[in-house]
């Protein structure tokens, strides 16, 4: 079996709260896809119980060079978030989050919530790595990970979050979830450690 890793360029450390908040660049076609954006995400706060009002903040896309996103202000002085053109227009890997939801969901953490980045990891061990699936689904192919995180604030690549995650992302954005293990992970999601085979 050949195993095949999906991983995006590192998000550098930029993306925390700055000043001097950028102009809006964004196309009809990239406008429309942020708001939607912006709506999916307000709604899985709502469904969860999380009280906050995205539109608090002003959004803007633009180029930003070395970063995905970037938060202008933080919860009491807030601003906005920047979105880069690139974070947009990748479409990122069927199975895995959407590159512009998991960059949204981590500014959002920052404008927000007042979070920083954090490093920690959970990662399987030499020569393995992670199967995740939708709970209560035994078809389809799962998203595969050599690493995943317990956090959306993890200051480096979110391009290989598997989908079946996102819930516990939106709680633990809002502080309420934290995974220690990978096993807390298990009321979100089927994961199982599967060994890499190199070759056809």
């Amino acid at each position: 079996m050949k195993f095949i890793f999906f991983m995006l360029p590192l998000l550098l450390m930029s993306c925390g709260p700055k000043n001097h908040f950028p102009v809006n660049k964004a196309s009809p076609a990239e406008s429309a896809e942020l708001n939607a954006a912006i709506l999916k995400i307000q709604a899985d706060f709502d469904r969860e119980g999380i009280n906050i009002d995205l539109r608090r903040a002003r959004y803007v896309v633009n180029d930003l060079p070395n970063a995905r996103g970037m938060c202008y202000g933080v919860p009491h002085r807030l601003v906005g978030i920047a979105i880069d053109h690139d974070t947009i227009a990748d479409q990122g890997v069927e199975g895995y989050i959407l590159p512009l939801h998991a960059t949204l969901l981590h500014e959002i953490g920052h404008c927000f919530f007042d979070r920083d980045h954090e490093f920690d990891t959970f990662a399987p061990g030499e020569q393995r790595y992670y199967e995740v699936r939708d709970i209560g689904r035994t078809d389809g192919h799962p998203s595969s990970a050599l690493e995943l995180w317990p956090t959306i604030m993890a200051g480096r690549s979110r391009g290989d979050i598997p989908a079946a995650l996102w819930r516990y992302y939106v709680r633990e954005t809002a502080g309420l979830e934290r995974a220690h293990s990978v096993q807390e992970f298990r009321s979100f999601a089927r994961i199982e450690e599967r060994d890499i085979q190199i070759g056809d």
